[in-house]
Formats: C-alpha cells, sequence, structure tokens
C-alpha cells in the first residue's frame, strides 16, 4: 500500500494535460490530450514515528512525490521533492502566473 496520499491528478479522468510535440511547436487548447500529472503527499498519520502505532496522525512529512506520465503509459518520471524545493516550484509557478494575462 502507497504512503502517499492524491492531492492533484490531471489525467483521462479530469482533464489530461497536452500532449507535447516538441520545443518548436506552439501548443494550442485543441491539441491531443494524454497521460497525465499526479502530485501527492505523505500525510501525518503515515510518518514514519507513528506508522502502526495506531495513531491517528504524526508530525507532517517533508516530501511530496510528483508523478508524469506521457501519452498512453509510453514514459512515466516519478521524483520525490523536499518541503524547500516545493516552496521553490510553487514560487515559480505564481510568479510565471502572475507575470502576463492568461490567453483565453
Amino acid at each position: 500500500m502507497s504512503i502517499y496520499a492524491t492531492w492533484l491528478a490531471f489525467d483521462d479522468d479530469t482533464r489530461p494535460p497536452l500532449i507535447y510535440q516538441g520545443s518548436h511547436i506552439n501548443p494550442t487548447p485543441d491539441d491531443r490530450r494524454g497521460g497525465s500529472v499526479t502530485f501527492c503527499a505523505i500525510p501525518g498519520h503515515c510518518h514514519p514515528s507513528v506508522r502502526g502505532t495506531g495513531a491517528d496522525d504524526g508530525p507532517s512529512v517533508d516530501y511530496a512525490r510528483l508523478w508524469v506520465t506521457e501519452h498512453d503509459d509510453e514514459a512515466s518520471a516519478v521524483v520525490v521533492l523536499d518541503r524547500d524545493q516545493i516552496t521553490e516550484l510553487r514560487d515559480t509557478l505564481t510568479r510565471w502566473l502572475d507575470s502576463r494575462d492568461p490567453v483565453r
């Protein structure tokens, strides 16, 4: 059983990401979709200090899993990020979102 709990998923059940076509092609909303992006975190009750003890919750676990799968499970990458990396990713995404008006 996984110690990770899913917080966010873009997949066939929600709205899969656009399929990457290369760095020379501008994506459009009508492009083909597939694959998945999943963000998972370890809940406190799975912290090593309380796992298997029956305790309801433990301290926060400072790691999260980011799982990206290309279309039709052809390839995937799974990485574990620490709290500092997640903070930097969040700040970078916020700067990107704030840098321009969204194109609709």
